[in-house]
């Protein structure tokens, strides 16, 4: 039994030495003439799609258990490259730090994808930029990623990559953390374990820290799934948008306000925030802006954390469009997920409490809950704090004027409730049951500027509906935007200023949009409208007769 044991692991040791060979000679080469390269100019520059065939390198190993498979589902090289920047050059790159690459995983990770992740580095990055590839195993259970893991970096990649073991849970924040001072390089570049860089994707990046030290700069987020039919989907990230959050603290992208394009679609352009899962920043910049908040647990709110810090030490965000690194989606949630909301919003709270100053009524308007939430000690983070140039306000007023609290500049706050259908408008345009503690109805808010909105979107009018887009992708002089505005009695009817026409909820279809239709609310209760709460604000604009809510309702709509 012994030498049966003995004789399956000598070959399983042969196997393993094999693939080992095969990929050095094959998969780490330099020719890649048998690969399929794809033409980037034939590809949009957003939201540009190809699909591939999935075959290539497939390893499948077993351990000592014949019963336990290791299967590795992604290819471990995908070609794909922008067309629009592959013209593009760069200044020498001789005086140019080189960079620590920081990726962290866990169990629901899996080991291909992981090495799909270190095999595209290795390969689409000139050498001579990278210091290292620092791998944080943060205290992963899983049996592929003990000595079969171990074994292949120390086979295929003894220089460069270098794995280190928590030895506890720690989390992603307090992982990179660690990644970064364990790291060499005089650039830190975190990224997730489950990703795809493409050609001249680092480049990009180190261009814009030379010129600036004090820079956080994040590449393009695109994204690959796999289909059921065994394909892979290449999908483009938009690079004509620039990254956003609210006060619920929900993040995403809205298209550039036009004086914020650049003269070259290849140059870097400025962002409000960026996305946590592709950034690079100088180590000494990012340690003199107080690093990662340790206290912060597993992951959420640190992107919006490190990207505020940015700005109010005097630095700023941009994001590199040439710079493109694609998501692996369709995996397991992370553990890290578990218990999600708790762990996300205490660290929320950390942040709002230390950054957000007379701001912090924003952040409390979505998440009352957590008033009293014990969010631990934040002594050193307010250290952090005092040695800022900005604070919130000048970052609001300079940074991201677009961004609307209602607490601040509402008239009336939602819900919305409909008379006739007795229903709330949500942010869908559409309608549900009533709920004060519904984000998607406490969102919507009449602004004093007579807009209505939510912190990031506004309502605008086509036909008759109202659709709903970015604020930020409209200058304030925009005529849409000056031309969105609305007027509103209490308890009354919501009346479109510049078409006369009024809100209207279909009574006949609950789940129907609302309508702009001519006004009969005197006969039609679908067209009387209540919000939860006026403002004081909204009192005041009335008893100085700046609305036009002083007037008769039939008065106003018979004026020009």
């Amino acid at each position: 039994m012994r030498r049966r044991q003995r004789i399956l692991r000598g070959l399983l040791l042969c196997l393993f030495a094999g693939i080992c060979l095969f990929v050095k000679r094959y998969v780490l080469s330099d020719d890649h003439s048998s690969r399929t390269h794809v033409d980037g100019d034939s590809l949009r520059q957003s939201g540009g799609i190809e699909r591939r065939n999935s075959s290539g390198i497939n390893l499948q190993m077993r351990l000592d258990d014949p019963n336990i498979f290791i299967e590795h589902h992604c290819p471990l090289t995908l070609e794909t490259q922008l067309g629009s920047c592959t013209n593009r050059s760069y200044a020498s790159f001789e005086s140019v730090p080189k960079t620590s690459i920081i990726i962290t995983f866990h169990n629901s990770e899996s080991l291909s994808a992981l090495l799909h992740t270190i095999h595209s580095v290795i390969q689409r990055s000139p050498s001579s930029l990278i210091e290292e590839i620092i791998i944080i195993d943060d205290f992963s259970t899983k049996e592929e990623f003990g000595g079969i893991l171990e074994n292949y970096i120390k086979t295929i990649f003894p220089d460069k990559v270098k794995l280190y073991r928590n030895s506890e849970n720690l989390g992603l924040i307090r992982s990179r953390l660690n990644g970064a001072r364990l790291s060499r390089g005089e650039v830190l570049y975190f990224m997730d374990s489950h990703s795809e860089v493409q050609k001249g994707w680092l480049e990009p990046l180190l261009f814009e820290i030379k010129k600036n030290r004090k820079c956080l700069v994040s590449s393009i987020f695109d994204w690959m799934e796999k289909t059921a039919d065994d394909q892979w989907t290449y999908r483009y990230g938009c690079s004509n948008h620039t990254t956003i959050f609210d006060w619920s603290m929900g993040f995403g992208w809205g298209f550039r306000p036009r004086a914020e394009n650049p003269e070259n679609a290849s140059d870097a352009y400025k962002s409000r925030i960026i996305i946590g899962a592709y950034v690079a920043i100088e180590k000494r910049f990012f340690q003199e802006i107080g690093e990662f908040d340790a206290g912060m647990e597993f992951w959420g709110g640190e992107n919006i954390e490190l990207s505020l810090r940015v700005w109010l030490f005097g630095g700023e965000v941009v994001t590199a469009p040439c710079s493109r690194v694609a998501h692996l989606e369709g995996r397991d949630t992370r553990a890290y997920r578990d218990p999600y909301r708790q762990t996300v919003e205490r660290n929320y709270k950390r942040l709002a409490e230390v950054w957000f100053d007379d701001y912090r009524e924003c952040f409390y308007y979505f998440f009352p809950q957590l008033v009293d939430v014990d969010m631990g000690n934040i002594t050193d983070r307010l250290q952090v704090k005092a040695a800022a140039q900005h604070d919130i306000k000048w970052y609001l007023e300079r940074v991201y004027p677009e961004l609307g609290c209602p607490v601040k500049d509402g008239l009336a706050l939602g819900p919305i409730r409909n008379k006739k259908t007795e229903t709330c408008l949500t942010d869908s345009r559409r309608f549900a049951h009533c709920s004060d503690s519904d984000r998607q109805q406490i969102q919507l808010y009449w602004s004093a500027d007579q807009h209505l909105r939510e912190s990031n979107y506004i309502y605008i009018v086509e036909g008759n509906s109202i659709v709903k887009t970015t604020y930020i992708s409209y200058d304030k002089e925009n005529r849409i935007i000056a031309n969105a505005k609305w007027i509103h009695w209490k308890d009354g009817p919501f009346i479109d200023i510049q078409s006369k026409l009024c809100l209207e909820a279909p009574s006949d279809n609950p789940s129907g949009g609302a309508t702009l239709m001519p006004c009969n609310f005197d006969v039609n209760s679908a067209q009387i409208w209540s919000f939860r709460n006026y403002t004081g604000r909204y009192d005041a604009l009335v008893a100085n007769r700046t609305l036009p809510v002083n007037l008769d309702i039939k008065e106003f709509l018979n004026t020009q």
